[in-house]
């Protein structure tokens, strides 16, 4: 379902006034959205998918990602999370994936950047590489 300029724009109106220095205010946003719902507009379904957009966006940065082929101590991941925190200059949040399909080593998500330390990344590396 695609929605309006209009609606993003509603969306994004609702999803700042739900934020508190950088942090999300749930009861504020919930509260939010039962007064939308209630008003059971025409475009109530549109205005919730640009909304949704808006939350996932905004996890999205906070949110650093870890993937390895080997579940990883808990001191390694707080290193890690602690630089990233440093370089970003906010507090995130850290997800933890097992991916067997790395083979070797470790790839960082934050955002849209991903900084890709494994085997894979490196074959694939030399693979286009060898073929110019």
């Amino acid at each position: 379902m695609k929605y309006s300029k209009k609606d993003a724009k509603i969306a994004k109106q609702i999803f700042e006034a739900s934020l508190k220095e950088d942090t999300l205010d749930e009861v504020k946003i919930k509260s939010m959205v039962h007064k939308i719902k209630s008003l059971k507009l025409r475009n109530t379904k549109s205005i919730f998918l640009a909304l949704v957009k808006e939350l996932i966006s905004f996890y999205k940065k906070q949110t650093l990602i870890v993937e390895s082929t080997q579940n990883l101590p808990s001191d390694q991941l707080a290193e890690i999370k602690k630089y990233f925190e440093g370089k970003s200059g906010k507090t995130l949040n850290l997800e933890f994936k097992q991916d067997s399909s790395l083979i070797a080593g470790v790839r960082l998500i934050l955002d849209d950047n991903v900084w890709d330390y494994s085997v894979n990344n490196i074959l694939e590396n030399f693979k286009e590489a060898a073929h110019g």
